[in-house]
């Protein structure tokens, strides 16, 4: 679980996000199960743009930054 404050690197352009809010997203209709709860990563740049990305599918728009040891 990513959380809030986190910083996330943008695969394509290399631009740096912050994670600003986790929030409930809309429910999966699972056929034969429960519905499954989502959750949306509200990220927001230095530019000021802001962007809503599923939590599931995160890691393929953005990583995280390395660690300097």
């Amino acid at each position: 679980m990513v959380k809030n404050l986190t910083r996330m690197i943008d695969i394509e352009t290399e631009m740096e996000w912050r994670v600003d809010k986790r929030t409930r997203g809309h429910d999966r209709i699972v056929p034969g199960s429960k519905p499954m709860a989502t959750w949306v990563l509200i990220l927001s740049n230095r530019e000021g743009e802001r962007r809503f990305i599923a939590e599931d599918r995160i890691t393929e728009f953005f990583r995280l930054p390395e660690t300097k040891n």
